[in-house]
C-alpha cells in the first residue's frame, strides 16, 4: 500500500530529508481528516473537492495510489454535487464552468463511476466511504511509517 520510490528518488538516498518529509505526512494525516471530515458534515462540496485535492499530492507522494484514486474520485464526485446544486438553486458561481470543464474531460472510467452514482444519496455514501477509507489508510501508514523513523 505503501511504495517509497518517490520520495526516494526526491531525496537522493538521504536518510534525513526522507525521514523529515515522512514527518511532515505523518503530521499532515489528522488535518486532512480534520477537513475532509467537517466539509462534508457541513456539505460544501466545494471545499471537500479542494481538500481531497490537497490530500491527494501528499497521499501520492508516498506511494499509497489506491488511496489517492479515491481522494480523485471524492475530489470529482464533489465537483459534480455542487455543480449540481449550484445550477439548481440558479446559483452564479465562477467555479461552476470550471468544474463542468474539468468533469468533461476525466477518462470514461472515472466518468462512469460518477454517473453510476448520480443520485445525491448514492454521491453522499461514495463521500462516506471514501472518508472511512481514508481513515483507515492513514491509520495504517501512520503504522507502518513510525516504524521507519
Amino acid at each position: 500500500m505503501i511504495d517509497l520510490t518517490y520520495l526516494h528518488s526526491i531525496s537522493d538516498g538521504d536518510k534525513d530529508v526522507e525521514k523529515a518529509l515522512i514527518g511532515i505526512f505523518l503530521e499532515q494525516l489528522p488535518e486532512f481528516e480534520k477537513d475532509l471530515t467537517n466539509a462534508f458534515a457541513q456539505k460544501d462540496f466545494a471545499t471537500l473537492a479542494a481538500n481531497a485535492h490537497k490530500a491527494k499530492s501528499s497521499i501520492q507522494a508516498m506511494g499509497m495510489e489506491d488511496l489517492a484514486k479515491q481522494l480523485k474520485r471524492l475530489e470529482m464526485l464533489c465537483k459534480q454535487l455542487f455543480v449540481n446544486q449550484a445550477l439548481s438553486n440558479n446559483t452564479d458561481d465562477k467555479r461552476i464552468e470550471d468544474y463542468q470543464r474539468q468533469l468533461s474531460s476525466l477518462p470514461d472510467d472515472l466518468k462512469t463511476w460518477i454517473d453510476e452514482r448520480f443520485s445525491k444519496k448514492d454521491m453522499l455514501n461514495a463521500i462516506e466511504d471514501t472518508i472511512i477509507f481514508y481513515k483507515l489508510q492513514a491509520e495504517f501508514a501512520k503504522n507502518e511509517l513510525t516504524k521507519g523513523l
